[in-house]
């Protein structure tokens, strides 16, 4: 049986390769979505860094296991949120996260 719902929400792993001298540290934290629909996705053009910083802002609704420097618990806030959509690592994680969930291809996008 499908549930068809209003709005659906879904939280998923973000899997993060940070760099770091001479290579990567692998990274992860818990990203909260808003599925948008089909029609919605195309008013976002994320070929362009805004288009995808504006979808990201949408489809973005909650942020679990992040860290600071000292290792206490970062609560989500948008501040959060626009923090981890301006660093290019961060953003295309975020971004392959929320595809694969949606279309089990994290270069769907549509």
């Amino acid at each position: 049986m499908f549930k068809l719902a209003k709005k659906q929400t879904f939280t998923h792993e973000v899997k993060v390769r940070t760099p770091v001298d001479g290579g990567y540290r692998d990274e992860a934290f818990k990203a909260k979505f808003d599925m948008i629909t089909i029609e919605e996705r195309g008013t976002f053009d994320i070929s362009k860094a805004e288009g995808t910083g504006a979808f990201l802002k949408r489809v973005v609704i909650g942020l679990e296991e992040v860290v600071d420097e000292s290792n206490k618990p970062v609560p989500y806030s948008d501040e959060l949120r626009d923090q981890l959509i301006n660093l290019p690592h961060t953003r295309q994680a975020l971004a392959a996260a929320y595809f694969e969930a949606v279309a089990n291809d994290p270069k769907a996008g549509n």
